[in-house]
């Protein structure tokens, strides 16, 4: 059996809607503090008020990639189920070295847009070395609470990204 890497990004939600209707784009975060703190600010930023109803919740996500969906997934999806999101990727990885948090978008085509095609680098870029490929990619999510059951018989626990 292969063995995969499965990232683990937190995503905040409204009455468990990740992507609110009409929004094409969320943000997601590597640390759960972090996003929890960055969601408050922003809801105290806005003067957001929550009705009666309004459920918020900071949840964790894992994200498998695309290409996996029916070797992993496609037996629980009767059971489950899955939303895929689309990310500007680094080097094959949806979150940039050296930062904290991400967009993840509905559409290929609004992920594809972000991906810089340029060929010609800045002078700090040259003493970097090369840079990493950047790239559109589709990922499944995965709640936390489902990993035990269906994606730590597939995971690499030795591999570090």
């Amino acid at each position: 059996m292969a063995k995969y890497w499965f990232p683990k990004l937190y995503f905040t939600s409204e009455n468990k809607i990740i992507l609110q209707p009409g929004a094409n784009k969320t943000q997601c975060w590597l640390n759960k503090d972090v996003a929890v703190k960055t969601y408050a600010e922003f809801l105290a930023h806005f003067n957001i008020q929550d009705s009666p109803t309004t459920v918020r919740s900071v949840d964790g996500f894992h994200l498998v990639a695309e290409e996996l969906y029916s070797e992993i997934l496609a037996p629980y999806a009767g059971r489950y189920k899955f939303r895929k999101l689309y990310f500007k990727c680094y080097d094959g990885a949806p979150i940039a070295p050296g930062t904290q948090f991400t967009d993840a978008y509905q559409f290929y085509d609004d992920a594809k847009a972000r991906v810089d095609t340029r060929t010609d680098l800045y002078e700090w870029e040259r003493k970097l070395g090369p840079l990493p490929v950047q790239s559109a990619q589709g990922f499944w999510l995965v709640h936390e609470r489902l990993y035990e059951e269906i994606l730590k018989p597939f995971e690499n626990p030795f591999e570090d990204r």
